[in-house]
């Protein structure tokens, strides 16, 4: 149970079914997802949001395909437009505002069922 004086230590984020799509579904997604953000150094992801989050948070913990999947770092937002090197060394503009998020990613230790949400919502005990 959340208690009033204690501040969150992450959000919860969920990757919609546009994310998945405009990444190749469902398949391509957690690939190009667990690549993008496997490592500490180098690994990050943009991720569209149009509200930054108001509490200071460490942690974000990923739902995909209605499954708490995955938890890496939150690095900031920034509603300024940004310059992105896909994998293949391919560059895209990342006009949006948005949410860094970095690795390194870690997988969920069992199968941990969210459904029906959008969005984020705030965590304020470690899940995994």
């Amino acid at each position: 149970m959340r208690q009033v004086d204690q501040p969150p230590i992450g959000i919860i984020l969920t990757m919609g079914q546009r994310v998945i799509d405009a990444n190749g579904g469902l398949k391509n997604f957690v690939k190009h997802f667990t690549n993008c953000c496997r490592d500490e150094n180098s690994g990050l992801w943009l991720q569209k949001c149009r509200n930054a989050p108001k509490q200071d948070i460490a942690m974000v913990y990923i739902v995909v395909a209605n499954r708490l999947a995955y938890k890496v770092y939150y690095g900031g937002y920034t509603r300024e437009p940004a310059t992105v090197w896909m994998l293949n060394g391919e560059e895209r503009s990342f006009p949006w505002p948005h949410m860094i998020l970095a690795g390194p990613i870690e997988r969920a230790p069992h199968k941990i069922t969210m459904r029906g949400f959008q969005g984020f919502r705030y965590v304020y005990e470690p899940i995994f």
